[in-house]
């Protein structure tokens, strides 16, 4: 039995999160049902975490065992061509028994793009705001700075009751946007994430960034756990995980030519 990581993105607009559920079209099971068929045997996937239906991947990290010899053999090619185009293997990584995806990843990356302008060809990637262009960007990016550093996210988790605790370390937040570009990009790094966190932030960023909510309010339900009356989430199609990272691993993201690595995209500034 040897264990492999899988180097994998997907476009999540038709699926209902990684999960595999009853009755519903889930990545992980299209990601198994094929690797199952391909490799003759009952494929199982362990994944560096959930996202939510119709939240994307440009970089996720899955693990499996088999007893297949795979020296030689094709699985990348031979997986996408029977996986949807929605759906794409990168790589095929072959680690130690004991490594998992999940609890090994010692940082993951979110970006969350939104934008103003009229363009229905960025609808499904990115959550239009049609007055983002009036917003207090220095604000936002203000707010952006307080979230930074180890903090308890109750206040900012959809079932904080459910998890052991709800302390996160966030290594880096931060509002980017392209030059004479009304479009956006939150980008933040963390040790973890709770259920719906980083939508939930954004919601509260953009009210930030209306006026209709300030730093200090957003600071002091960080220092209190101070429930948000309601809670609020931004659209699933802006998020996309994009970066996971091992201490005995390292994976470039290919697919990640926007906020990382392009000279277009600048830190706003406060």
């Amino acid at each position: 039995m040897e264990r492999f990581f899988l180097h994998l993105s997907y476009k999540g607009t038709r699926y209902h999160g990684w999960q595999r559920q009853p009755d519903v079209l889930t990545i992980q099971q299209v990601l198994e049902d094929a690797l199952s068929q391909i490799l003759k045997e009952r494929i199982v996937l362990h994944g560096c975490g959930r996202t939510d239906k119709g939240v994307h991947a440009s970089q996720y990290i899955a693990h499996f065992e088999t007893n297949s010899k795979l020296d030689n053999f094709d699985l990348v090619q031979r997986a996408n061509r029977i996986l949807p185009t929605d759906i794409q293997l990168l790589k095929v990584i072959p680690v130690e028994r004991f490594r998992n995806a999940q609890r090994h990843a010692r940082s993951r990356s979110y970006h969350y793009y939104f934008h103003g302008e009229i363009d229905p060809f960025l609808n499904e990637v990115s959550s239009y705001c049609s007055d983002s262009d009036t917003w207090n960007l220095p604000a936002m990016q203000r707010a952006c700075g307080a979230l930074k550093g180890k903090h308890d996210f109750r206040a900012y988790c959809k079932q904080p009751d459910k998890n052991k605790d709800t302390i996160c370390a966030i290594y880096d937040c931060g509002i980017w946007k392209p030059e004479g570009r009304n479009q956006y990009c939150l980008k933040i790094t963390g040790n973890r994430f709770l259920k719906s966190m980083i939508r939930i932030l954004m919601f509260q960023l953009w009210k930030i960034a209306k006026g209709q909510w300030s730093v200090t309010d957003l600071q002091r339900h960080l220092d209190d756990q101070e429930l948000l009356p309601f809670i609020n989430t931004a659209p699933p199609q802006g998020l996309f995980l994009s970066k996971v990272e091992y201490e005995f691993l390292s994976l470039d993201n290919t697919l990640d030519t926007t906020v990382a690595h392009s000279d277009q995209w600048h830190l706003v500034d406060q």
